[in-house]
């Protein structure tokens, strides 16, 4: 009896954009995040400096600025080991989206 293999939730419950082509599955992105900001017009986000972070932020930014949504409450933790340049593209990324990240 041949072995069964197991499959993660990863691969089993992937969502429908999941295999869309890069621009579809961008918009449908924006929309999910459009809905989420909708339903929780006082959102927090954690903001770590790093490239999925800033990924993030320009996403909700685009998105609230688009909808004319509430300003979103970013906070950065400062544990003591991140380096200055870190903490310098922290303050870099605040300017340029004109919100301000809590530490």
């Amino acid at each position: 009896m041949p072995k069964e293999s197991f499959k993660s939730s990863v691969y089993t419950n992937r969502p429908e954009y999941a295999d869309f082509d890069a621009p579809h599955k961008f918009s449908a992105i924006m929309e999910i995040i459009a809905r989420r900001l909708y339903e929780h017009p006082n959102a927090t986000c954690s903001y770590s400096g790093g490239s999925d972070s800033d990924i993030l932020i320009d996403l909700l930014e685009r998105v609230r600025k688009n909808y004319g949504y509430p300003k979103i409450h970013y906070a950065f933790f400062n544990t003591g080991l991140e380096m200055e340049a870190t903490k310098r593209h922290v303050r870099e990324t605040a300017e340029k989206y004109g919100v301000e990240i809590h530490t």
